[in-house]
C-alpha cells in the first residue's frame, strides 16, 4: 500500500514517587511483554490511510467504539514531542462502517477540532 502513514508506538509512564531506577524497571518489564499479556495491544502498530483497520478495545459502549467495530483510516493528524523532536502520530481519523458509531465522539470534538474541519468529512471520527 503506498498510501500515507505512520508507526504508532506506545508511551508508557509510571505515575508515583519512586526514584526513576524504580520507574524504569516496570516500563522495561512492559515493552517485552506479549500481545497476549497486553489485552491484546501491541507496543507499536502500523498505519495506513485507506486500509481498514478493527478496534480491539471498547473505547465508549454508548457511541458504538467498541471491540469488533470496523472503519477505514481516513486521515492521520501529526505532532512534534517537544522532548524529543520525534514527529509522531497524534490522532487517527476513522471513517466507521456505520454512520452511527463514533456519533457523540464527532459531536464532543466539534468545537476543539475546528483547525482540521476543511479537510474532514463530517462522518469521520477522531480517535
Amino acid at each position: 500500500m503506498t498510501t500515507e502513514g505512520a508507526i504508532s508506538r506506545a508511551v508508557d509512564r509510571v505515575s508515583g514517587e519512586a526514584n526513576p531506577a524504580m520507574k524504569e524497571k516496570p516500563l522495561n518489564t512492559v515493552a517485552k511483554l506479549p500481545t497476549s499479556q497486553t489485552y491484546g495491544l501491541p507496543n507499536a502498530i502500523t498505519l495506513k490511510v485507506t486500509a481498514k483497520y478493527m478496534m480491539t478495545v471498547n473505547i465508549n459502549t454508548s457511541d458504538g467504539l467498541v471491540n469488533g467495530t470496523t472503519g477505514v483510516l481516513t486521515a492521520i493528524d501529526f505532532a512534534v514531542n517537544p522532548t524529543t523532536g520525534e514527529r509522531r502520530p497524534l490522532r487517527i481519523w476513522i471513517c466507521f462502517d456505520d454512520v452511527n458509531i463514533g456519533k457523540l465522539k464527532r459531536i464532543q470534538s466539534s468545537t476543539s477540532l475546528t483547525r482540521y474541519q476543511t479537510r474532514l468529512k463530517n462522518n469521520w471520527t477522531p480517535i
